[in-house]
């Protein structure tokens, strides 16, 4: 989908579709983005069976998967990551040009992310940069979809591991994250979804998270939600306790989250 010359198998994608019903209309374009801590991951990890590309795909949406560009686990790779939504805008731009071959809408979708992807899908639909880079409007994107994320706001989120550093898993993380989007309140800012909160007409949301409530993607997404709504979004909070952050993907079509996504994203096209 990258449309350069020597395209790689990371810009490669997978469709997930059925066939549309007499008289059934134009579906909507669902991106979907794979987790993996920005540096791993594939497109192959949304589609396994029973998994949420088919069951997406079954309630009838069109479903494009990508591959993109992934980040070095070392250094500061926010340039990386700057590549990673440059290609994920290519996908959008493929996915409107051949809308028509799946009988699908062309000019508006759906972004969906899971854990990492989520911040990704979040800071493209928000910071309308990397859209317009690729010659699509902002207004493009209907609804966003974010499955436990916890980067939408790094400053706080690095501020909020912090106060837990006495755990060794958050010590790690915390190097990690640096390692990604810098050690300074600038640098992290401009890889904040929540920092361009407001610039511009922001998409529907639907923030979920999982697992205790005094968890960390629990509170980063709430913090989210209410600086959504502060800014006059239009945006639903989900929480699911009794599921991991691993479960809601595994076993997605296991759990309440089916039935949750697909009522927002229903709503959106009866308003839309």
């Amino acid at each position: 989908y990258g449309g350069l010359a020597g395209t790689s198998a990371s810009r490669r994608l997978d469709v997930y579709w059925t066939p549309v019903r007499p008289g059934g209309g134009l579906r909507m374009t669902l991106v979907l983005v794979h987790g993996g801590a920005w540096v791993s991951g594939d497109k192959a990890d949304m589609g396994h069976e029973s998994g949420i590309a088919r069951w997406l795909a079954a309630a009838g949406h069109v479903v494009v998967v990508p591959n993109f560009h992934l980040a070095r686990s070392h250094g500061e790779a926010t340039d990386d990551i700057d590549r990673s939504l440059e290609d994920l805008a290519r996908c959008l731009r493929w996915a409107g040009v051949n809308a028509r071959k799946y009988v699908a809408q062309g000019k508006r979708c759906a972004l969906v992310g899971y854990s990492s992807g989520a911040h990704l899908v979040s800071l493209l639909a928000l910071d309308a940069r990397h859209l317009q880079r690729q010659g699509l409007s902002p207004k493009l994107v209907e609804s966003v979809v974010c499955i436990d994320g916890a980067q939408y706001d790094l400053p706080f989120l690095f501020g909020l591991m912090r106060a837990r550093a006495w755990r060794p898993e958050e010590v790690k993380k915390l190097r990690f994250l640096a390692s990604l989007f810098g050690t300074t309140k600038a640098r992290q800012l401009l890889f904040s979804p929540a920092h361009y909160v407001g610039t511009s007409t922001a998409p529907r949301f639907l923030v979920i998270s999982t697992g205790s409530q005094d968890g960390v993607r629990r509170i980063a997404s709430a913090r989210f939600v209410d600086q959504l709504t502060q800014a006059g979004g239009r945006v639903r909070e989900h929480h699911v306790e009794h599921c991991t952050h691993e479960e809601a993907m595994v076993r997605f079509a296991q759990t309440e989250l089916p039935q949750v996504i697909i009522d927002f994203l229903r709503a959106g096209t009866a308003t839309g």
